[in-house]
């Protein structure tokens, strides 16, 4: 009888965790996402390895960074970390040219300045 009740316990804090876990995925999920689609509609360039390139250029090219890292991601933090700071190859940051900045910015300070905004909205 003591074994029963304490599968049943397992089995629900598991449970418990797992929800728990999925909701943050799935607003992590959300979260990069919006920051993907974010890189496409911007209108502005981002530059990798001294080439500029636009938004649908940019999104593929990140969300194929982000497709191969997915299992390390816990965060959209680590997505832009990961996915959307600097070249694998040469190590060189990614910048990022908009009408509204007189000079080209880092790419992770703009995606997490977007992000920011997009928690406050939501």
């Amino acid at each position: 009888m003591n074994v029963i009740k304490i599968l049943i316990v397992i089995s629900i804090l598991y449970c418990s965790i797992s929800y728990s876990h999925s909701k943050t995925s799935d607003t992590t999920s959300l979260e990069i996402q919006h920051l993907l689609l974010y890189i496409k509609n911007s209108g502005c360039k981002l530059e990798r390895n001294g080439k500029k390139y636009g938004g649908t250029k940019s999104y593929k090219h990140i969300q194929k960074k982000y497709e191969h890292y997915k299992n390390k991601i816990n965060t959209a933090e680590e997505f832009i970390e990961l996915c959307a700071t600097r070249s694998l190859l040469s190590g060189r940051e990614y910048k990022v040219y908009c009408s509204e900045y007189s000079m080209p910015v880092n790419a992770d300070y703009w995606l997490l300045e977007e992000l920011r905004n997009y928690r406050v909205n939501q």
